[in-house]
């Protein structure tokens, strides 16, 4: 009962939780077992400090990881690798 109170009270907010800029996946490629992923600019526009970073990068290469064919993941964001998801 309380379960289903809670689903009807976010049922009936008017509070989306996707309200905000999306990140961006803007390009994947795949050479020699390295999936190669670059994100837009939003994907640093996060709050939470470092606690949130720490989630940020091990979700990214945890999710490209799931194919056998992959064995290393390089992340950028708008084609920086340095100095990107810092806390």
């Amino acid at each position: 009962m309380h379960a289903q109170s809670h689903w009807m009270n976010l049922a009936e907010s008017r509070v989306d939780p996707y309200d905000g800029d999306r990140v961006r996946l803007l390009s994947l490629r795949i050479e020699n077992k390295a999936a190669h992923a670059d994100f837009g600019s939003e994907l640093e526009a996060y709050g939470g400090g470092s606690a949130n970073v720490c989630c940020i990068w091990p979700q990214i290469v945890r999710t490209a990881a799931q194919f056998p064919f992959i064995e290393d993941v390089n992340i950028s964001i708008e084609g920086r690798t340095e100095d990107i998801l810092k806390p």
